[in-house]
Order: C-alpha cells, then structure tokens, then sequence
C-alpha cells in the first residue's frame, strides 16, 4: 500500500488467499469495511457513540475529519470480476445508512477445505483521530482496522461479520500478512510483525516489508517525531516509539512490558511472537491510545506525570495482557 500523508489517503493493493474451514459449502463471501463507520453522522457507530470514544469527540464541522473506504477492483484470481455484486448490508441493525459490512455472492461455491484467491484494489480515507485509527497534526498516523477484511466463516458454515458498533471490541480470523507500506523517507514506521526489508526509492520515499504469522489482524503507524529504543528480553524483540517530550519514560515502558511477558507466561500461556511495538501518540492523537492489535500496543502518557502516577504502566499491561484475547486465545470480543 501508499500512504499519501498530504491527503491523509492511503492506497491499497490487496491479495487474499482464503480457505473455507467450516464444515459447509458457502456460495457467499462476507467482509468488514471498518473505516466507513467514520464517513458520515448517519453510521451506526456514529448513532450509537455520539461521535466520542473515551470522552474524544469528533469535530463534525470539518469535512476532512471523515474517513471512508472504497473498492475499485474486487475478482477472483482468474479474472472474474466481482465488484457489481458487492452488495452492503445490515445484519445487526438494519440501518440502511451503515456501510461496514458488504457481502459478495460466488458463481461458485466454495467447498470444505477449499482455496479461493482474490484481487482487490481499495482507497482509504483515514479520519482525524478520535477512536483509536486515523491521523492527527504533525504527520501522526495510526493504521488500524484499514482494509477490506473479511468475516469469519464459523465451523457450522455461518458467517460472523458484525456491523461496526459504538462500543464493541473486533473478531476476526487468523492468517499470514505480508505487507509492503510505501511512504516519505522522513517517517518512522512500526507494525505487526517482523521488519523483512527496507528500501529506498527515487521519490524520497521508502518501501518497508513486514511479515506475521498465525494473527488475526495488521495494524501500523507512523510518525516523522518517534524516537525509536529497541531492546531484548525472553527472545522477543521490544521496540519503543516514543513522542520526544517523552522520551524519558521509555524505561517505564519497558519495564511494564517485560513483567507483563513474565506473568502472562507464568500464568496463561507463552507469548508466541518474536516482536513487540509500544506505540507512545502524540497529545493530538490521544485517542489511538490504549488499545491491541498483534504484536503492536498503543499506550499513552503525559509530560510531566511523576513515578508515583503510573498511568504508563496501567496501560502498557492492561494492552499487553489484552492481546492475549482474542489476539493469542482466540475469544470472540465483538459478542
């Protein structure tokens, strides 16, 4: 994908393999486009949250606070094109108005165990940040819930793709992300998964390669203000990037992580990746803060806060801990 940060716009080339697990054949595929519960009032997201997350209200007088997603290409591998029969709708609360989820009827069913590839173009229009992806001033994005993503198809051969609520969590299903982000030279970039390469282009920007294994979503950021600390513990690599005027709480992060890591794998399960972003937003995009995807966290503090506040270390464990579900146990969070 291209991130253009001028227009706060990025553009997607999307390639989905995917395999029917359920015990059923299904003639219809199902897939979430989260970033439309963002492009107007009407939503069901905005109906039910009154545009605020967490006390962060959207600014509604400012058409580019919007974001949105569209489709310019949808077919199968063969070259079937299948975008006239995307259709949306409403399985939740049937408002005509929401346009998060959309379904796709096959000429072909998919049977068991079956394999189907897809070729997908998509544009996404991120939103000022308020609830938890979007941009905000200085070049500052978080990237998450950003592609067309498709359901989970259940054992029984039901689909379960929920509507984008005012004040749910997210389900989907697990699988292999190899992600190439293209941007300006002059950010600095973290994300689900392993740093595969990192290459230079003409235009003043860089193509990064990421790859993850078994998680159930991608999620990025990136900013030209992050100072970037690295550090080791138990085998996994821990990376923070922090906004300046904090840099000098990194070793708080740090530490709140790697007992996190310690006590969930004494007392649940080992934590099964080889990496670990803490993601520190500015103060204009305190809404990204507190929330997991794989692999990557977003935390959140303030200039000033003394060791006897430990706001950082309440969030940076409460996220790493919430990774575990559904992120490595698989729980469904949406219902």
């Amino acid at each position: 994908m291209v991130l253009k940060p001028e227009i706060k716009t990025l553009f997607g080339t999307q390639k989905l393999k995917w395999t029917n697990g359920s015990n059923k054949a299904v003639s219809e595929l199902q897939f979430h486009m989260y970033l439309n519960a963002f492009k107007d009032e009407n939503t069901t997201f905005f109906k039910e949250s009154g545009g605020m997350l967490r006390g962060d209200k959207m600014d509604t007088t400012q058409m580019r606070n919007f974001g949105n997603i569209y489709l310019s290409h949808f077919a199968l591998k063969s070259g079937e094109s299948l975008l006239k029969k995307v259709e949306y709708f409403q399985p939740d609360d049937f408002n005509k108005n929401d346009k998060t989820v959309f379904k796709v009827k096959l000429n072909q069913s998919v049977r068991p165990g079956q394999t189907i590839e897809l070729d997908i173009l998509f544009k996404a229009v991120l939103p000022k940040i308020f609830a938890r992806t979007g941009w905000a001033r200085d070049d500052f994005f978080m990237i998450g819930q950003w592609f067309p993503k498709i359901g989970v198809l259940e054992k029984d051969g039901a689909w379960n793709c929920h509507q984008f609520h005012g004040n749910t969590e997210f389900y989907s299903d697990f699988g292999t992300y190899n992600v190439a982000i293209t941007l300006p030279e002059r950010f600095v970039v973290g994300a689900t998964g392993l740093k595969i390469s990192e290459q230079r282009n003409k235009d003043k920007t860089k193509t990064i390669k990421y790859a993850a294994q078994n998680v159930h979503d991608f999620a990025w950021t990136a900013s030209p203000k992050y100072i970037k600390t690295e550090k080791k513990y138990k085998g996994i690599s821990i990376t923070a990037l922090m906004q300046p005027e904090h840099q000098n709480l990194a070793d708080r992060y740090f530490e709140s992580a790697q007992n996190a890591i310690t006590y969930m794998e004494t007392h649940v399960g080992k934590y099964p990746h080889p990496s670990l972003v803490l993601v520190d937003p500015s103060l204009a995009a305190s809404g990204a803060g507190g929330m997991e995807y794989p692999m990557l966290i977003t935390l959140g503090s303030y200039w000033g806060l003394g060791k006897n506040i430990r706001m950082q270390e309440v969030v940076t464990i409460h996220e790493f801990v919430h990774q575990y579900f559904q992120g490595i146990l698989a729980s469904n969070e949406f219902e």
